[in-house]
Protein backbone atom coordinates (compact mmCIF):
# COMPACT_ATOMS: atom_id res chain seq x y z
CA UNK A 1 0.00 0.00 0.00
CA UNK A 2 2.83 2.00 0.57
CA UNK A 3 4.01 2.98 -3.14
CA UNK A 4 -0.04 3.77 -3.90
CA UNK A 5 0.08 6.09 -1.04
CA UNK A 6 3.44 7.61 -2.18
CA UNK A 7 1.45 8.17 -6.15
CA UNK A 8 -1.20 9.38 -4.79
CA UNK A 9 0.46 11.95 -2.08
CA UNK A 10 3.06 12.97 -5.48
CA UNK A 11 -0.29 13.37 -7.78
CA UNK A 12 -2.47 15.61 -5.04
CA UNK A 13 0.84 17.80 -4.33
CA UNK A 14 1.47 17.74 -8.53
CA UNK A 15 -2.47 19.25 -9.05
CA UNK A 16 -1.99 21.73 -6.23
CA UNK A 17 1.58 23.13 -7.27
CA UNK A 18 -0.12 23.43 -10.78
CA UNK A 19 -3.49 25.46 -9.70
CA UNK A 20 -1.56 27.28 -6.68
CA UNK A 21 0.48 28.89 -9.70
CA UNK A 22 -2.28 29.88 -11.17
CA UNK A 23 -4.19 31.88 -8.49
CA UNK A 24 -5.41 35.12 -9.22
CA UNK A 25 -4.71 38.26 -7.58
CA UNK A 26 -8.39 37.87 -6.09
CA UNK A 27 -6.89 34.85 -4.68
CA UNK A 28 -9.02 32.42 -6.46
CA UNK A 29 -8.31 30.21 -9.22
CA UNK A 30 -9.45 30.72 -12.93
CA UNK A 31 -12.41 29.09 -13.98
CA UNK A 32 -9.97 27.66 -17.47
CA UNK A 33 -6.37 27.60 -16.66
CA UNK A 34 -5.66 27.81 -20.14
CA UNK A 35 -8.13 28.27 -23.10
CA UNK A 36 -11.88 29.46 -22.98
CA UNK A 37 -13.13 31.83 -20.41
CA UNK A 38 -11.25 33.04 -17.69
CA UNK A 39 -13.15 34.15 -14.67
CA UNK A 40 -12.32 33.20 -11.18
CA UNK A 41 -14.00 30.51 -9.37
CA UNK A 42 -14.93 30.30 -5.55
CA UNK A 43 -15.87 26.75 -6.25
CA UNK A 44 -13.19 25.36 -7.89
CA UNK A 45 -10.70 27.18 -5.59
CA UNK A 46 -13.18 26.08 -2.23
CA UNK A 47 -12.17 22.56 -3.05
CA UNK A 48 -8.50 22.86 -3.63
CA UNK A 49 -8.16 24.84 -0.36
CA UNK A 50 -10.13 21.79 1.33
CA UNK A 51 -7.87 19.20 -0.41
CA UNK A 52 -4.72 21.52 0.77
CA UNK A 53 -5.99 21.41 4.57
CA UNK A 54 -6.44 17.80 4.21
CA UNK A 55 -3.49 16.57 3.02
CA UNK A 56 -1.70 19.22 5.08
CA UNK A 57 -3.75 17.44 8.20
CA UNK A 58 -2.52 14.11 7.19
CA UNK A 59 0.73 14.76 5.49
CA UNK A 60 2.06 17.44 7.16
CA UNK A 61 5.95 17.00 6.60
CA UNK A 62 4.95 17.03 3.10
CA UNK A 63 2.44 19.60 2.67
CA UNK A 64 3.44 22.36 4.87
CA UNK A 65 2.56 25.84 5.36
CA UNK A 66 3.53 27.23 1.59
CA UNK A 67 0.03 25.09 0.76
CA UNK A 68 -1.54 25.53 4.01
CA UNK A 69 -0.98 30.04 3.53
CA UNK A 70 -2.13 29.57 0.43
CA UNK A 71 -5.65 27.62 1.28
CA UNK A 72 -6.08 30.79 3.70
CA UNK A 73 -5.61 33.28 1.06
CA UNK A 74 -8.31 31.03 -0.81
CA UNK A 75 -10.64 30.74 2.14
CA UNK A 76 -10.73 34.35 3.07
CA UNK A 77 -11.55 34.83 -0.41
CA UNK A 78 -14.25 32.74 -0.70
CA UNK A 79 -15.75 33.69 2.70
CA UNK A 80 -15.36 37.74 1.48
CA UNK A 81 -17.22 36.75 -1.57
CA UNK A 82 -20.05 35.17 0.13
CA UNK A 83 -23.61 36.82 -0.81
CA UNK A 84 -26.42 37.92 2.12
CA UNK A 85 -28.26 34.83 0.96
CA UNK A 86 -25.48 32.73 2.15
CA UNK A 87 -24.46 31.87 -1.58
CA UNK A 88 -20.70 31.71 -2.77
CA UNK A 89 -19.52 33.71 -5.87
CA UNK A 90 -18.38 34.09 -8.43
CA UNK A 91 -19.11 30.45 -9.50
CA UNK A 92 -19.74 28.94 -12.86
CA UNK A 93 -23.26 28.59 -14.41
CA UNK A 94 -24.11 25.13 -13.56
CA UNK A 95 -27.29 25.35 -15.83
CA UNK A 96 -26.58 27.58 -18.42
CA UNK A 97 -28.29 28.19 -21.87
CA UNK A 98 -27.71 27.43 -24.53
CA UNK A 99 -25.12 25.22 -24.89
CA UNK A 100 -21.65 25.67 -24.33
CA UNK A 101 -21.34 25.07 -20.55
CA UNK A 102 -19.72 26.48 -18.28
CA UNK A 103 -18.48 29.68 -20.13
CA UNK A 104 -20.59 32.49 -18.09
CA UNK A 105 -21.21 32.99 -13.79
CA UNK A 106 -24.12 31.84 -12.26
CA UNK A 107 -25.82 32.81 -8.80
CA UNK A 108 -26.74 29.30 -7.49
CA UNK A 109 -25.06 26.22 -7.42
CA UNK A 110 -25.55 23.51 -5.06
CA UNK A 111 -22.17 22.12 -5.67
CA UNK A 112 -20.60 25.45 -4.88
CA UNK A 113 -21.89 25.20 -2.03
CA UNK A 114 -20.65 21.79 -0.87
CA UNK A 115 -17.44 22.93 -2.32
CA UNK A 116 -17.50 25.45 0.39
CA UNK A 117 -18.78 23.23 3.23
CA UNK A 118 -15.94 20.61 2.68
CA UNK A 119 -13.51 23.58 2.71
CA UNK A 120 -14.82 24.95 6.25
CA UNK A 121 -14.70 21.30 7.46
CA UNK A 122 -11.52 20.55 6.08
CA UNK A 123 -10.04 24.17 7.70
CA UNK A 124 -11.59 23.14 11.01
CA UNK A 125 -10.25 20.03 11.33
CA UNK A 126 -6.45 21.33 10.17
CA UNK A 127 -6.54 23.98 13.21
CA UNK A 128 -7.60 21.53 15.51
CA UNK A 129 -10.85 22.21 16.63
Amino acid sequence: MAPQIANLTLWIKEILDGEFAALRSDNLVPNYITGGPSFPDAASSAALSSVAYRVAHVFPQTFGTNYTDVAAKIRDAVVGNITNLGTMQPIVNPLPDPFPYWNQTGLLSTESQAFGLMMLSAWRDWIGA
